[in-house]
């Protein structure tokens, strides 16, 4: 590769191909800081590869560039965000209050309380759903302790107080109750058994 080969794979990084892999190695050997070399052959040998990075080769280029946005973007620049993607980003000057909200009811058109009115529903739905995933993450160590302190009450042959605690599971935990009713169960023949 001559130098004007090299200049225009620099003013055109889409040009880089898997052919240009082998000349940009050894420069990248003969020159290692040069970092648009670097660059170009990191491209060129994962375009050589089928896509796949080498881990040692793509940490020793980050270590050389000054934007790792940019290398990320010229390596993939599928990832990139089209200037219609940007464009359906938050914009910052809505706040979410409520005049915000019943503005941009207003400007869709329709009746804005009506919107008002749904936006409102799928606020109280998605409390709900979040008080629902945050009781059942409370309950489940309170589950699983009661679980252990069964098997220990067990072990000590203390049957009717395993019973109590289980029916206490069974509250709690209806998604196990077959379970902990076959577990009541076969305490309670235990201590038939044991008269």
């Amino acid at each position: 590769m001559t130098t004007d080969g090299f200049l225009k794979l620099v003013t055109d990084l889409h040009s880089v191909s898997s052919e240009h892999e082998p000349k940009l190695r050894d420069w990248v050997k003969r020159y290692p800081f040069f970092t648009q070399n670097r660059v170009l052959w990191l491209k060129s040998s994962m375009l050589a590869t089928g896509g796949k990075l080498n881990d040692e080769d793509l940490e020793m280029t980050a270590l050389h560039v000054n934007d790792l946005r940019r290398l990320f973007f010229y390596l993939y620049p599928e990832m990139e965000l089209t200037p219609e993607q940007v464009a359906f980003r938050r914009n910052d000057r809505f706040s979410g209050s409520y005049f915000d909200i019943l503005n941009a009811a207003k400007s869709e058109g329709g009746d804005p309380d009506a919107s008002l009115k749904k936006i409102a529903q799928r606020l109280k739905e998605s409390r709900s759903m979040l008080q629902k995933s945050e009781t059942k993450a409370e309950n489940q160590p309170k589950v699983d302790q009661l679980e252990e302190q069964v098997k220990l009450l067990i072990q000590e042959a203390r049957y009717q107080e395993a019973i109590e605690i289980l029916q206490q599971l069974n509250l709690i935990n209806p998604k196990k109750s077959i379970y902990f009713a076959d577990q009541i169960r076969f305490l309670e023949k235990i201590i038939e058994n044991l008269k």
